[in-house]
């Protein structure tokens, strides 16, 4: 009758506003999690995720991994193309995505710099498919076959990769990130540009 869609009416776009509020909130709530020009998870997302990701492992009695990559070259490509940076850096997340594992959790750091955060892959040397460094090392590759395509190549085109480990030399999900930075910058100086925290780093 009139009379109930007269009643119904203002329910229904009451009703309307609330899911288009809710929408509106999940749609930011998302937005603060994501990187902008990569599309990947953004640093404040990525230190939820291990804390959570840690947790899990201490249940499992598992293993985490946290592998930092810093890139070369980025600003100066840009001083060059006059722009340009936020389109390699969306072609270095896909090659980061492309190459991780579907179980890892890739994120923006900061920066040119990316971080992979490795659930269940063993500590080693990379001799291993499924370790942590053979994994990073994967990744590396992949990015590192972006910027020759993009002109960067020598010094200018070189990933640093710096590598944590729980257990062995993270306590905690703030140790395993320290961890990893301190790694990274470690390993910019080093041949190979591969660094792991040791425990008694």
């Amino acid at each position: 009758s009139r009379e109930e869609v007269s009643v119904l009416e203002p329910l229904t776009r009451q009703l309307g506003a609330v899911i288009g509020s809710a929408r509106a909130l999940q749609e930011a709530r998302t937005l603060s999690l994501v990187d902008g020009p990569t599309g990947l998870y953004n640093h404040r997302f990525l230190y939820d995720a291990v804390r959570r990701e840690l947790a899990g492992a201490r249940r499992r009695r598992s293993s985490l991994s946290l592998a930092i990559l810093g890139v070369g070259g980025i600003e100066e490509f840009a001083r060059q193309h006059g722009g340009g940076k936020d389109e390699l850096l969306g072609l270095l997340a896909d090659a980061v995505n492309g190459a991780a594992r579907d179980t890892d959790t890739a994120a923006r750091y900061g920066g040119g710099e990316f971080a992979v955060l490795m659930p269940d892959a063993v500590p080693g040397d990379g001799g291993e498919e499924e370790d942590a460094v053979a994994v990073a090392l994967r990744i590396r590759e992949a990015m590192e076959a972006v910027l020759r395509r993009q002109g960067l190549a020598g010094e200018e085109g070189a990933v640093s990769v710096g590598i944590a480990h729980w257990p062995g030399y993270a306590r905690d999900a703030a140790s395993l990130l320290e961890g990893a930075e301190w790694a990274l910058r470690q390993a910019a100086g080093e041949e190979g540009r591969l660094a792991v925290a040791a425990a008694d780093s």
